[in-house]
């Protein structure tokens, strides 16, 4: 059923815990903020501070020409991924974020042209996630027993250890 209206900003969802949760639907969703690169003051964004909003195709234009190891870092940073929804495109994040960590000397140096290219790449795929619905888990009706089995799945690759239960 729908929410409370006092409960829920947008009468569809509740936000708890970094998730918005749409009961009507029984679907999540990760809360991945709006790409910017505006500076916070005091805990609080400018408010000319622009967000991006066009086409794919526009977001090298929106990206700095002059892209720091801070601003890649703290793009990843932003997204919180309670449930591990994401967790393989965060992984992907992380080793990209460990390269440009290896080519940088500080948190205010420009990345190099080519890890540029990637970042902008790695902003529309967190674009393109924004939004999506996961199913949210539950038991079916018409379960023939209460009894589970805990599955535990392991990717044990050479750059980034995953496993889920």
């Amino acid at each position: 059923e729908k929410p409370l209206e006092e409960e829920s900003m947008d009468g569809m969802s509740l936000e708890m815990m970094g998730i918005r949760w749409f009961p009507l639907f029984d679907t999540v969703q990760c809360k991945i903020p709006r790409l910017h690169f505006g500076a916070k003051k005091r805990g609080r964004l400018d408010p000319a501070t622009q967000f991006f909003e066009g086409q794919f195709s526009e977001m090298d234009k929106f990206v700095p020409s002059k892209l720091t190891r801070r601003q890649v870092v703290s793009k990843r940073a932003s997204v919180y991924d309670l449930l591990g929804k994401i967790s393989p495109v965060i992984a992907r994040l992380k080793l990209f974020e460990s390269e440009v960590i290896s080519k940088t000397g500080s948190w205010e140096e420009s990345i190099p042209e080519e890890l540029r290219s990637e970042a902008v790449q790695n902003f529309i795929l967190l674009e393109k996630l924004r939004g999506v619905h996961f199913t949210r888990a539950k038991i079916p009706a018409d379960v023939v027993s209460d009894q589970a089995r805990l599955i535990l799945v392991v990717d044990a690759a050479e750059q980034v250890l995953m496993f889920t239960v």
